[in-house]
C-alpha cells in the first residue's frame, strides 16, 4: 500500500473483513489493520532532494547511475529496489493466509506487475487480483517517463499492457484515465474509482479552529510542485507585486522548486509538509486556497480538492478549461483564472462574489460511499 488513498479505503474494506497491509511505513498502530507488514525502503533519498553542494551532486549522479544499473524501465520507480523482497513476503503470506483479494497501488508500477505476474506463474492461485493506477503510466509525465530511452519505455509499456490486460479489475482515479486505457487496449475490466476524502477526520481536525481576522489576503498551497507551472507562477506573482496587493503566501510541499521560485517574494513563503490534521487548519484559516496546475492535470480531480471543497475555503484555479475548472465552478468551490487573466481577476479579488457551494456533491466521494464501488467489484468478480 503506498498512499493514504488505499489507507482510507482499507480503513472502510476493515469493517466487514480482515485486512492486512504490506507498505514502506509502519501501520502497527491502526486498530483496524489485522497485520501490518513493513518493507524497507532502499530508494536513494537524494533522489528526492535538489543538490546544494558538490558532495550532494556527486552522490545524486552516483545514485541515478545505480538505479539505472537495476531497472530495466523507469530508473524513478522506487519498488525497483525491493521488488525480490516484495516478492517473497506475498508469496509467503498467501500460502500462510489463503487471500481472497490482493489490491496493489501504483506507483510503483513495478508493484502492481509483480503481483500480475504471480497470478500468471501460479505463485499465487485462487486470489483475486486487483490493480490500482493512481497516476497515468506510460503517457504520463511522471516518473521520468518522457526522459526515457525507446527501450526502457519499451519495457514500461510492456509491465503497463501486461498489468491492465491480466489483472481482475483495474482501479483508476480518472475518467479521462479509464477513457485512454479503453482505447488503447479494449479492455473491460477497468473501473472509474474516484479519489475520495475522510470527512470524519476533517471535522475532528477542525473542531477548535477559527479564521484569521489578518487585513492581509492569506493565499495557501499545499502538495506537488508540477512542473511547467513556473511561468504562471512567475506571473501570478509579478501580478499581486504590481497590484500592491497586501497578502501572505503559504506553500507547503516537498517537490523540487528553483531557488528563482523560493526568492520570488518575500511574502512567499515555502514550507515542508505539515501533519495532516495540521494541514487541514492551516486551509481552514487561508483566505484562498490556489491551485496552479499544468495542461496534464487539467482533469484531474485530486483527494486534496475533494478536502479543500469540505473545510470551505474557496479556490483560485489557475491553468487550462476541463474537468477540474468545472467540478470548482459549476459546484461553486471556487473560481476558474485563464492564466492571460490573472492580473484581471486579482485586481478584483476584493469585490468577489459569495458562494453558495453544492456540499451535496461530496458526498459521492466519502471514502464510505466509494469502498461499496470496491465491494461490488469483488462480489462481482467472485461469481465469474
Amino acid at each position: 500500500m503506498g498512499s493514504k488513498r488505499w489507507f482510507n479505503f482499507a480503513k472502510q474494506l476493515a469493517q466487514q473483513n480482515d485486512v492486512d497491509v504490506i507498505s514502506t511505513t509502519q501501520n502497527s498502530n491502526c486498530e483496524f489493520i489485522n497485520n501490518s507488514y513493513k518493507i524497507k525502503q532502499k530508494y536513494p533519498h537524494i533522489l528526492d532532494e535538489s543538490p546544494k553542494n558538490l558532495f550532494q551532486s556527486l552522490l545524486y549522479k552516483y545514485s541515478l547511475f545505480f538505479q539505472k544499473v537495476i531497472s530495466k524501465g523507469s530508473y524513478y520507480d522506487r519498488g525497483v529496489n525491493i521488488v525480490n523482497r516484495l516478492k517473497k513476503l506475498v508469496v509467503l503470506l498467501h500460502q500462510k493466509n489463503n487471500y481472497d483479494v490482493i489490491i496493489t497501488t501504483a506507483a510503483p508500477f513495478s508493484w502492481v506487475n509483480l503481483i500480475v505476474d504471480l497470478k500468471k506463474n501460479s505463485l499465487i492461485i485462487d486470489v483475486l487480483v486487483f490493480s490500482d493506477l493512481r497516476d497515468p503510466w506510460t503517457w504520463g509525465i511522471g516518473y521520468g517517463m518522457k526522459q526515457l530511452s525507446k527501450q526502457r519505455i519499451s519495457f514500461e509499456n510492456y509491465q503497463e499492457s501486461n498489468t491492465i490486460l491480466n489483472s481482475d479489475r483495474v482501479f483508476v482515479p480518472a475518467l479521462k484515465m479509464q477513457s485512454f486505457l479503453n482505447k488503447k487496449y479494449k479492455s473491460k475490466n477497468l473501473t472509474h474509482l474516484p479519489h475520495g476524502f475522510d470527512k470524519n477526520k476533517i471535522n475532528k481536525s477542525l473542531l477548535d479552529s477559527k479564521k484569521n481576522e489578518s487585513k492581509s489576503i492569506q493565499l495557501i498551497y499545499a502538495g506537488t510542485w508540477y512542473n511547467n507551472i513556473d511561468d504562471m507562477f512567475d506571473n501570478l506573482i509579478e501580478s499581486l507585486n504590481h497590484l500592491k496587493l497586501d497578502f501572505n503566501y503559504k506553500i507547503f510541499t516537498q517537490s523540487f522548486t528553483s531557488s528563482l521560485i523560493r526568492h520570488k517574494s518575500n511574502k512567499v513563503h515555502f514550507k515542508n509538509y505539515l501533519l495532516e490534521e495540521d494541514m487541514f487548519n492551516e486551509i481552514y484559516k487561508s483566505d484562498f486556497y490556489i491551485l496552479i496546475s499544468p495542461d496534464d492535470y487539467k482533469d484531474f480531480l485530486s483527494a486534496k480538492l475533494y478536502e479543500i471543497c469540505y473545510i470551505g475555503t474557496p479556490i483560485i484555479y489557475v491553468g487550462s478549461s476541463g474537468d477540474v475548472a468545472d467540478f470548482i465552478t459549476k459546484n461553486q468551490f471556487g473560481y476558474h483564472v485563464q492564466i492571460s487573466n490573472i492580473f484581471d481577476f486579482f485586481s478584483k479579488i476584493h469585490q468577489l462574489k459569495q458562494f453558495q457551494p453544492n456540499n451535496n456533491i461530496l458526498e459521492n466521494y466519502s471514502f464510505e460511499n466509494l469502498s461499496k464501488l470496491i465491494v461490488n467489484d469483488i462480489n462481482n468478480n467472485s461469481k465469474l
